[in-house]
């Protein structure tokens, strides 16, 4: 089973993460503390990117 990595989001301003938007929570953090995880589209709050990495292993 392939491990699913994630790494900082680069950018000034802010962002939303695109899992927290999905679920109708409203989100919105500097790009700094956002994440891209691998192989999926858009930046995710750290708490989602985790639970994201938990769900595929």
């Amino acid at each position: 089973m392939e491990r699913i990595s994630y790494k900082q989001c680069e950018g000034h301003g802010q962002g939303s993460c695109k899992r927290c938007s999905d679920m109708g929570k409203w989100n919105v953090s500097w790009m700094s503390f956002l994440y891209k995880v691998d192989g999926c589209e858009g930046c995710y709050c750290l708490s989602c990117a985790k639970e994201m990495a938990k769900e595929n292993n």
